[in-house]
């Protein structure tokens, strides 16, 4: 889904992909020139249109607005998404994107990995940097305190630091955690890896809940079980979030 958005926008905007764009302008002013012949040759002594001219000239066209348009006339023929969820005790994934929050929120994180640790390979842990409210120092800290603890390979733990102002912004997140299944390792697919909602502000968490809303990605958030002796929170076990799409064709508006 992502490469085929990126395709669309390619036709228009060099920066997404300029060999793609490039291609399509070639493409747009040979049609072009088939057009011009095509208008002028009525005008001509012999009117043998040739048929390889009339396909360039209304066919490459009519590929490009097709690719533009198919989505839309798919939701307009399947007619309206219908949504549903159901919680589980989630299932141990060998991927989870977690979020680290300043303060005591960065035991959540703690608790996402270490839920998974049976399958874990990798996990890729979400914290703000710069500024007095960074949570990039916690995150750090916790990574060197499991790789100490529990004997984790330094490479199972992955900063994803992104300044403040992006770290409390949806779109921002939701780039973030793309970048991240767009560059899963070899072994790994989307059904692999699971979002933690858990840690962060509002805003962070809208973002992540963004991400893994595409078919086929996991979602995931800790509840807090209790309080401890000195008041902190004692998180649960990672309760996974099933979201379901189902498709209601669309009646007479």
């Amino acid at each position: 889904m992502i490469r085929w958005r990126r395709l669309r926008e390619s036709l228009y905007n060099p920066q997404a992909n300029p060999l793609v764009f490039f291609i399509a302008a070639f493409c747009t002013g040979i049609s072009i020139n088939a057009t011009s012949s095509l208008l002028i040759s009525p005008l001509a002594k012999d009117n043998k249109t040739p048929a390889l001219l009339i396909a360039i000239a209304f066919g490459i066209p009519a590929l490009f607005a097709l690719i533009l348009i198919t989505p839309g006339v798919l939701r307009w023929w399947i007619g309206d998404k219908e949504f549903s969820a159901a919680i589980h005790r989630a299932r141990h994934h060998k991927g989870v994107i977690a979020i680290a929050s300043i303060g005591p929120g960065i035991d959540t994180a703690r608790k996402a990995i270490e839920y998974h640790l049976p399958q874990l390979e990798k996990a890729w842990l979400i914290c703000s940097d710069g500024g007095g409210q960074s949570s990039k120092p916690l995150a750090l800290a916790l990574k060197v305190e499991l790789e100490s603890t529990i004997n984790l390979p330094p490479d199972i733990i992955e900063l994803v630091p992104l300044p403040v102002n992006e770290f409390e912004h949806p779109e921002a997140v939701k780039n973030a955690i793309e970048k991240i299944y767009e560059n899963l390792p070899e072994n790994f697919s989307e059904k692999d890896v699971i979002i933690d909602l858990t840690g962060g502000r509002k805003l962070t968490t809208a973002g992540a809940f963004l991400a893994g809303l595409p078919k086929g990605r996991h979602l995931e958030v800790i509840n807090p079980k209790g309080t401890g002796a000195n008041g902190q929170i004692i998180p649960d076990d990672p309760v996974e979030i099933d979201i379901s799409f189902s498709l209601k064709k669309a009646g007479p508006r």
